[in-house]
């Protein structure tokens, strides 16, 4: 198991990343906690143990999903569990989960612990990693949402095998970026390496940035630069132009 800190002071914490990271999941709640609710969705089919007592509340598929209305569906769940200030929730699944779940933690109760399960590539090596929370509104995305770090984070690169080929697809043009931006040659690593190091790099910005917005003042530069740091890194065929296209556009807008 390979162990990345994010250095925040008194708000650190450890990604873990390796083959069945998810079982780890009693050894990083924080201390004390007496409830969790672990919050995912039905077709990610990965369980986790709390080894507390818990439930666990499904959220619905599809990016309309991510909304206030969630939000509010998952905090008056947690009332009704009766988790306090002290308890913790568990995100299980990718950065619409992590990123849903987050914000409800963050806002019950001004504020309850939650721990990160990423179960997709993306989630993994950036969207669970830095404390990003958000929901979507009719006129945009992300409009609502606060910086609220987890607990952990936990990389289980053995639920990866299950994706969905696109989706895997999506999370090798995130990888690329980290070439770009300084990790090794990650095409050479076993796969728990590739993530650790690219979860390396995420940690060291997260850690400098301390919540800052990421500049945006070349941002047609970065993402031409992102695109041709993956194309250059992948496989021919490897990732598609156009949805290559898109993801380094998103890498560029809001990097970090």
């Amino acid at each position: 198991m390979i162990t990345v800190p994010v250095e925040l002071g008194d708000r650190s914490y450890d990604v873990l990343v390796g083959a069945g990271a998810r079982h780890r999941l009693l050894d990083v709640l924080p201390f004390g906690v007496q409830r969790a609710v672990v919050v995912t969705q039905p077709a990610i089919g990965v369980e986790v143990d709390p080894g507390i007592e818990h439930i666990v509340v499904a959220i619905d598929q599809g990016e309309e999903t991510k909304d206030l209305g969630t939000v509010e569906d998952l905090c008056r769940r947690f009332a009704q569990f009766g988790l306090t200030r002290a308890d913790v929730v568990v995100a299980v699944g990718g950065g619409m989960v992590t990123d849903t779940a987050g914000f409800a933690a963050a806002v019950y109760h001004r504020g309850v612990a939650v721990v990160h399960v990423a179960t997709t590539l993306l989630a993994q090596i950036d969207a669970a990693i830095g404390g990003k929370t958000g929901v979507n509104l009719p006129e945009g995305k992300n409009l609502v949402g606060a910086f609220w770090q987890p607990s952990a984070v936990l990389c289980d690169t053995e639920v990866l095998a299950t994706l969905p080929p696109r989706e895997y697809r999506s999370g090798l043009g995130e990888m690329a970026k980290y070439r770009f931006l300084g990790a090794p040659d990650l095409l050479d690593l076993p796969l728990d390496e590739r993530v650790a190091a690219c979860v390396r790099i995420k940690a060291d910005v997260v850690g400098s940035d301390k919540g800052k917005p990421f500049s945006r003042v070349s941002q047609p530069i970065q993402g031409a630069l992102i695109f041709l740091a993956a194309i250059a890194v992948s496989p021919l065929g490897y990732l598609l132009i156009g949805p290559l296209g898109a993801i380094t556009d998103r890498a560029a807008g809001s990097i970090f």
